[in-house]
């Protein structure tokens, strides 16, 4: 039997829901809950956890040289079915990191297991179009047929304007919707 990884979050950064869907995702991880935010990162620095659990709109992208870095992404809980065209959700809603030490590759390699590749492709969207529009809400989801969709709002000269884009593959996501805002 494989030994249960230890995951601790902060209390009261999680809903219920949010923390029910970690647990199923996670059937290997132990969460462990701390008041303090500063106890939490202290016990990842003493490894009596293996990573932290994050939000995702709380993460950047990993920079050359930093102490911590995302281990793993694990699925986006979004409530029911999403239609883009109704409402687009804020930047990576429901996406939650795994963060660990960088230096620690034992680690690393441990949370990439749990690591989920299409939330990681449909993060990493959300975090570059983020780059180039920060004021935006931007949402990118895998459907059923297997179809990145890729929605983003954003006010230009006051008016709020939205900008859809569906492909299969998220290869040129990025490209091909700011080339669309650029020249809409």
């Amino acid at each position: 039997m494989k030994k249960k990884i230890k995951v601790g979050y902060q209390k009261d950064y999680f809903s219920h829901s949010q923390l029910e869907h970690l647990d199923e995702e996670l059937l290997d991880v132990e969460l462990e809950e701390f008041m303090e935010e500063a106890d939490l990162w202290k016990a990842l620095e003493e490894e009596r956890i293996l990573a932290v659990a994050k939000n995702m709109s709380d993460l950047p992208f990993y920079k050359k040289g930093e102490k911590y870095i995302i281990g793993a992404l694990i699925g986006r809980l979004i409530e029911g079915n999403i239609s883009l065209r109704e409402e687009i959700p804020s930047t990576s809603t429901g996406i939650i990191g795994l963060v660990t030490l960088s230096s620690q590759i034992e680690n690393r390699r441990t949370l990439a297991e749990l690591n989920e590749d299409d939330t990681m492709y449909c993060s990493n969207v959300e975090r570059r179009l983020k780059q180039h529009f920060p004021s935006a809400k931007i949402c990118c989801h895998l459907d059923r047929a297997n179809r990145y969709n890729l929605g983003l709002e954003l006010n230009i000269n006051g008016e709020s304007k939205q900008f859809f884009l569906t492909q299969s593959t998220f290869v040129g996501l990025v490209d091909k919707m700011v080339t669309q805002i650029m020249e809409g």
